[in-house]
């Protein structure tokens, strides 16, 4: 399914929210903001793409081998594996798959802070984009509701849990994408 603006063909969802992404590293990299940018790709499950790699060189110059990359894990197709989720309770029992936000956040938190590092006085940002209602929860995407609701919860839940661990620096933003 590709969307339109009048005439425009804007893309798939994904193609959608990958430009949105790579807009962004874009405008990092044009204003010499100092980032470190990880990638991280939800839909039962949740994987790293990309750890934490910063954009500028330590004498401040743009890092192109690094931007590439993080384009490239941006731009990469779905990873394999990320619906290998066993859904033992819920409307989805004996499924795989869904989209699992809870996990998807789960994992940003490991990459913003890895090895359990919340204590860093640098800003962090984590940019949630998803194309859909969570429909499974719990880190190993066992738990499966069919309205979104008990998903929804635990992502809401997980967010706050998130933000609340990270007394300072750390700001949560989510981007939505539908048809």
């Amino acid at each position: 399914c590709t969307q339109k603006q009048g005439s425009i063909d804007l893309g798939t969802r994904r193609e959608i929210a990958q430009n949105a992404q790579v807009a962004l590293v874009d405008s990092l990299v044009s204003k010499g903001i100092n980032a470190r940018i990880g990638v991280v790709q939800f839909g039962g499950l949740s994987m790293q793409k990309r750890a934490l790699t910063p954009i500028l060189d330590e004498d401040g110059k743009v890092n192109q081998a690094n931007v590439t990359a993080i384009k490239n894990a941006i731009n990469a197709d779905k990873m394999s594996g990320l619906d290998s989720n066993n859904i033992t309770s819920g409307p989805y029992k004996r499924q795989k798959g869904g989209t699992n936000i809870e996990a998807g956040l789960i994992q940003g938190n490991k990459t913003l802070y890895p090895d359990g590092d919340s204590g860093s006085t640098n800003q962090k940002f984590m940019i949630l984009l998803s194309d859909g209602q969570p429909n499974v929860y719990s880190e190993n995407g066992s738990q499966s509701s069919e309205d979104g609701e008990y998903a929804a919860t635990a992502a809401e839940n997980r967010a706050t849990t998130i933000k609340n661990s990270h007394k300072t620096n750390f700001e949560l933003y989510t981007v939505g994408f539908t048809t």
